[in-house]
């Protein structure tokens, strides 16, 4: 077996050490340091990332909204101009039929004028051979 080494010199061995110990520690804080700085800064990147999207989510949704206005408005108007054009129709059936009408008293009197006109040459024919 080896000898077991004294306290002193294991003391020594430590208090040599020391420095090292130091540095390697100082250093590990900075780098701790540096490390929650730039956590720090990640995470104010990422609540400004999401003020960002709440604000165009906001910005989408009122977008959205105007167009659902705009379409139920365009919706009202066609419904409104269908309205209007079935009332101009029914207008154009109305006129269609006064038309017919016309042409039916037209074609009674065209007929009443031919049967006056068959009397009076039928008269004129009787007054000769007379």
């Amino acid at each position: 077996m080896s000898e077991p080494i004294s306290i002193e010199d294991r003391v020594a061995k430590l208090e040599a050490e020391m420095p090292e110990v130091r540095h390697l520690a100082v250093a590990a804080s900075s780098d701790v340091a540096e490390f929650k700085a730039a956590q720090q800064a990640t995470i104010r990147l990422i609540n400004a990332l999401r003020e960002t999207q709440l604000e165009q989510g906001a910005e989408s949704k009122a977008a959205q909204q105007a167009n659902v206005r705009s379409l139920n408005a365009l919706r009202e108007t066609q419904l409104e101009h269908s309205k209007n054009f079935r009332l101009i129709e029914d207008e154009f059936r109305k006129i269609d039929q006064g038309f017919l009408e016309m042409r039916a008293r037209f074609d009674q009197t065209a007929a009443g004028m031919e049967h006056i006109a068959r009397l009076i040459t039928a008269k004129e024919g009787d007054a000769e051979a007379e």
